[in-house]
């Protein structure tokens, strides 16, 4: 981890000197399968909708997610 800590510092470092932009991206499947490793995030056992990038449920979700240790 620290690792990849480093390499995000000199990225950003190089990034500033050259007036770039550098915008994080996470790859979330945003298909129902998420689900299956966390059941307490979702409304129902059957919830098999594609996640909505409408929806402040599919935030609060991911956020939940991303915070996981």
């Amino acid at each position: 981890m620290a690792v990849a800590a480093e390499i995000v510092r000199q990225v950003r470092v190089y990034a500033q000197i050259r007036r770039i932009n550098v915008l994080a991206e996470l790859n979330v499947p945003r298909h129902a399968d998420l689900g299956v490793g966390y059941p307490e995030l979702w409304p129902s056992k059957n919830c098999s909708q594609p996640l909505d990038v409408s929806s402040d449920f599919t935030f609060k979700l991911i956020d939940r997610w991303i915070s996981f240790r």
